[in-house]
């Protein structure tokens, strides 16, 4: 039933899968906005990508 409501919500659109479905509109709308969400955040740490440095005093300690 979820992978339906997946597919269903990519692949036709909100107000399709509303129509299609038989959805509410707030269903919809969450899922929008966790798949903007979601889709921001890989591309903002895609782009920014985190590296963890260990300073010279750090390294010398260790």
């Amino acid at each position: 039933m979820a992978a339906g409501l997946v597919l269903g919500l990519t692949y036709l659109g909100g107000e399709a899968a509303q129509i299609s479905m038989g959805l509410s509109d707030k269903v919809a709308r969450v899922f929008q906005g966790m798949l903007l969400f979601f889709v921001l955040g890989c591309d903002t740490l895609i782009h920014y990508r985190i590296r963890l440095v260990r300073d010279a005093l750090t390294a010398k300690r260790s």
